[in-house]
């Protein structure tokens, strides 16, 4: 998507929804070959942030299942 701004000037952006895709491929393997295609500093942070740390939790009739 592109939008024109004031002074001609042009901004872009890419909008994806990555949640189910990212839970098809190895963590570890996907954070190195980000690296290796130039992925670096807070962008990288930011990916591997997302990726590591979560969990989720789903409750039914106050009966809770931790899904790790």
């Amino acid at each position: 998507m592109l939008i024109a701004m004031n002074n001609n000037q042009m901004m872009g952006g890419i909008f994806c929804d990555l949640q189910e895709a990212f839970n098809c491929v190895n963590h570890k393997i996907l954070l190195q070959n980000l690296e290796f295609y130039g992925v670096e500093g807070k962008f990288e942070t930011l990916i591997e942030s997302y990726l590591t740390g979560r969990y989720q939790i789903v409750a039914l009739n106050n009966v809770t299942n931790n899904n790790n």
